[in-house]
């Protein structure tokens, strides 16, 4: 009740009394004892969680103390769980991995800034204390330098990481003691645990790969290369594992074994290359046979794709390009213009999110170039690809790039019978065709350019299937255009007040 109203040190006096009634000699209940205990963590996390939300930073509102608390708890829970008198390990288990799970926001810094500081008056994350009666403003207390505080994330993703790491363990001890018991529940929720705990482990150092990759501390790429590997190598480890524990159904565990394919094809280099290659080309084509036995397609291309995409959204961005790189050379074999342009098109978004401008023109003049030869062909392309490329090429500037962006909006606009579909980026197609001519100094042209937009703008506000969010962006939206039509009339009708 008392955490219902976020009266936490009242409900955490509470759960200290139930601990004491549990250790009392008559009673003598130690997994009662752990379940409050564990309580009493839960209490800590919830005001670590709330200060953290609000103030953003681990040095205020005493929530590196609270997260120390939080930690100290479930392990003394964990410990008591897997002890002789309660002996009960799939609690244990569940315990570690709930609390590494309870970390690891803080550790990977998913938290959302809160607008007010939620109450926790009365609260400080020490046993007995005395509420603040201090008049001066509360802005979270001094700040605070012990060792956990001037590095917290590393001391959080280390607890993480520990605490999953002894949750696998303990599921697949508890798994590995019951699974000749046909029909023992304890052996399907084991199993269960322990996938769960190692998943989270491969993603765990994924993400880690991910980060390592940019990481510019290192003194060279050498000493960056070698610390990626460590973590795609522990990744590839865990999610293989995990892999194991199913039964093969390779269309139902698609993405993992796309995730794997990145992984060994990262691994990919130096003394190792030919057999990571392998590795991953393995995984690729269980991948391409999937595809075959689900219906989607026979096309080897069309698998590259698709795995090309699911790394891309999992921050495996240089695997991800290869694979679209890989399907692109299909895609020519096949004479598919719209697809490698549209390969080139994704090719070029990854290097614009590695910083790599250059690079990504190529593709961009590529997928252009593919684009301009497939509607010649009579192709449809779907015109917020073509949309994206003008805007890149806007970016740029100069005539040439500006030359670029018309000729992609052109192609944008000229999608026949399949327009009425895309009456919104129609709209956006023509804004930014007449931004473009007002930066060449071309008002008359932009002027009617505009005029397409808020008519596009105008179809689009009166579609009924609309969110209100999305009304009021098309409301917006057309607003603005209008604005710019009548400056441009203005400046038509009269240039001296240009």
């Amino acid at each position: 009740m008392y955490v219902q109203r976020g009266k936490y040190q009242d409900a955490k006096d509470f759960f200290s009394n139930a601990i004491e009634e549990y250790q009392d000699p008559d009673v003598t209940n130690d997994e009662g004892v752990a379940d409050a205990t564990v309580e009493i963590g839960n209490l800590a996390l919830a005001v670590a969680r709330q200060s953290f939300s609000y103030y953003q930073d681990f040095r205020r509102g005493n929530v590196m103390g609270n997260l120390n608390m939080a930690i100290g708890k479930y392990d003394q829970a964990a410990k008591i769980y897997a002890g002789p008198t309660v002996n009960a390990l799939d609690k244990a288990a569940a315990t570690n991995f709930s609390l590494a799970m309870s970390l690891l926001p803080f550790a990977n810094g998913t938290i959302p800034r809160a607008p007010a500081a939620a109450s926790t008056a009365g609260w400080n994350g020490s046993e007995g204390e005395i509420p603040s009666f201090s008049i001066a403003p509360q802005s979270g207390g001094p700040l605070a330098f012990d060792d956990s505080v001037r590095d917290p994330i590393t001391k959080l993703k280390n607890a993480t990481l520990n605490h999953l790491q002894t949750a696998r363990s303990q599921y697949q001890q508890v798994f590995e003691g019951h699974k000749n018991n046909a029909g023992d529940w304890r052996t399907a929720a084991a199993r269960e645990g322990a996938r769960k705990a190692t998943y989270q482990l491969g993603d765990f150092f994924l993400k880690l790969a991910n980060e390592e990759s940019t990481n510019r501390a290192y003194k060279n790429d050498t000493d960056r290369q070698k610390a990626v590997d460590l973590e795609c190598q522990r990744a590839a480890f865990y999610f293989e594992d995990l892999l194991s524990t199913f039964e093969t159904d390779d269309i139902q565990r698609g993405r993992l074994l796309i995730w794997l394919a990145g992984l060994h094809l990262a691994l990919a280099h130096g003394e190792n290359a030919a057999a990571e290659e392998q590795k991953a080309q393995a995984y690729l084509n269980r991948i391409a046979e999937a595809f075959v036995k689900a219906g989607w397609s026979d096309r080897t291309a069309d698998a590259l794709s698709m795995a090309g995409t699911t790394l891309s959204t999992n921050g495996q961005f240089a695997e991800a390009g290869e694979l679209f790189r890989r399907a692109k050379v299909a895609y020519q074999k096949e004479k598919s213009l719209a697809q490698q342009a549209e390969m080139a098109f994704n090719i070029a978004q990854l290097l614009q999110k590695q910083n790599r401008v250059d690079a990504a023109l190529d593709e961009y003049l590529e997928a252009l170039a593919n684009y301009q030869n497939a509607h010649e062909q009579k192709s449809f392309m779907p015109p917020f690809r073509l949309l994206e490329i003008a805007r890149f090429f806007k970016t740029i500037g100069g005539e040439v790039s500006f030359g670029k962006a018309l000729q992609a909006l052109d192609l944008a606009v000229d999608c026949g019978e399949q327009c009425k579909f895309y009456r919104s980026e129609l709209a956006a197609a023509y804004s930014e065709r007449g931004s473009i001519l007002s930066l060449q100094n071309k008002p008359r042209e932009a002027l009617r350019a505009y005029e397409q937009a808020a008519s596009f703008y105008e179809a689009v506000s009166k579609d009924t299937d609309l969110s209100d969010a999305a009304r009021e962006q098309v409301a917006n939206e057309l607003e603005r255009v209008k604005t710019i039509v009548k400056a441009l009339q203005t400046i038509l009708t009269n240039p001296s007040k240009k």
